[in-house]
């Protein structure tokens, strides 16, 4: 009676497939394999924090293709737990800026797209010293609180213009574009590691 009332309301209720046991050693490994991926990241946040290296939080991600390689724009919030935001800071992280944004914008590109199989062609990636919402992104401008853009260009055709008024500064395939406003704000506030 039970199986013809759940088959009255869906077809499909009928078949349930027993609970599998798996084997001790196994719920053992995946309990380990579970934990280490719960807690890296809270580790990895607290070494960080000790070693005073500001966290990066990826706000908003654009890709598209471009030949066999992929285009990706993007806007990242990092922060200082301890002290303000400096240059150096921002330096030591131009290659966690991009492979975050990257990993980011692929894990939301739709499930079976050929995005997230694609080599990174071009990124320009927006930092900002302050967090906002994603809306509030889309047109920020040049107020203090961005704080530069960091690119990668491996595709030669594509052309992006940089921050207007900006101090541009070449690190090896890096390129990093100083907002005025920002290093204003930071010669005015005294803070070290302004060059």
């Amino acid at each position: 009676m039970i199986r013809r009332f759940s088959q009255s309301l869906h077809p499909q209720l009928s078949v349930i497939p027993p609970p599998v046991r798996l084997p001790r050693v196994l719920r053992r490994l995946q309990n380990i394999v579970l934990s280490a991926r719960l807690h890296a990241p809270l580790a990895m946040a607290e070494v960080r924090r000790q070693l005073n290296q500001p966290d990066v939080h990826v706000r908003d991600t654009e890709i598209h293709r471009n030949g066999w390689r992929s285009v990706l724009n993007a806007c990242v919030y990092a922060c200082s737990p301890n002290s303000h935001l400096t240059q150096d800071a921002i330096r030591g992280l131009r290659r966690r800026i991009i492979r975050k944004a990257f990993r980011e914008a692929r894990r939301h590109a739709r499930r079976g797209s050929v995005l997230r199989l694609l080599p990174l062609g071009f990124a320009r990636i927006a930092v900002f010293c302050r967090d906002y919402r994603r809306r509030r992104l889309s047109g920020f401008g040049l107020g203090p609180d961005l704080v530069c853009t960091v690119q990668v260009q491996r595709i030669r055709r594509i052309r992006c213009p940089d921050i207007v008024g900006a101090t541009i500064e070449q690190r090896g395939r890096y390129r990093i574009a100083w907002n005025r406003a920002w290093l204003e704000t930071q010669s005015k506030s005294g803070s070290s590691g302004v060059s």
